[in-house]
């Protein structure tokens, strides 16, 4: 019997394999581009490294995607000048000031580095109130949509959210949208709103649903797809 675990490759790919009480084969990659698979005690080698070479360009087109988030993510890893991020579905590049307020200007983000302890703070201040400026000039758009249906004024939240763009909680009259929404080009932003909002009519994802969708975002579909190429946190 093989070990519990151990790092094995076939034709190239390296990947951890753990042995454990699973039915099935199982294989993850991580948002860094580490593969693993879980089989349990029952299969072969030869069976489990067939099957990692079964979904090669599964596992390429899927870290193919993580490296393009990776690129269009809101926090650069590091503060500083020259750093870039990704705005509005642009790329924008830090230039640090002594002005005490940071501002926009073009593709430039001129971040004052007098008026906070750390650039970090002053990035993320400035990006909040971004957040709050952005998205509710959005929630207040659509929602003149929405009076109509009777559709009360929603509490808005807006913080990271792991894995959606944003959610909708009728029953509370509350949507929380993703901060990182800000990463996203205008129109998707908008769209990601006008989905929040129609669960307030339909609270599944019917084809009632995307109907009220498609009233104000008709190519919502193209949306959705250019998401996926930016990371929700």
């Amino acid at each position: 019997m093989p070990p519990k675990a151990q790092i094995r490759e076939v034709d190239g790919i390296k990947y951890k394999l753990t042995i454990k009480d699973v039915m099935e084969l199982h294989l993850r990659v991580d948002k860094d581009g580490n593969i693993s698979v879980s089989a349990n005690k029952f299969y072969s080698l030869q069976e489990i490294d067939k099957f990692v070479s079964s979904n090669a360009d599964k596992i390429k087109k899927y870290i193919d995607k993580m490296a393009v988030q990776a690129e269009r993510c809101l926090f650069p890893p590091v503060i500083s000048d020259g750093s870039e991020f990704y705005f509005l579905g642009e790329k924008r590049r830090i230039s640090l000031t002594e002005k005490p307020d940071s501002s926009l200007v073009g593709d430039t983000l001129y971040l004052s580095k007098t008026a906070e302890k750390t650039l970090e703070i002053a990035f993320r201040k400035w990006v909040s109130s971004q957040a709050t400026e952005i998205l509710f000039k959005n929630v207040n758009m659509v929602y003149k949509n929405f009076e109509k249906y009777s559709v009360p004024y929603p509490q808005i939240a807006i913080k990271p959210l792991k894995s959606q763009w944003g959610n909708c909680q009728p029953a509370t009259g509350k949507i929380t949208l993703n901060l990182f929404l800000l990463e996203a080009p205008p129109e998707c932003i908008y769209y990601v709103v006008v989905h929040e909002f129609s669960h307030f009519l339909h609270p599944n994802h019917s084809k009632y649903f995307w109907g009220v969708v498609s009233q104000f975002v008709p190519d919502y579909k193209a949306n959705r797809k250019i998401l996926r190429e930016y990371p929700t946190m």
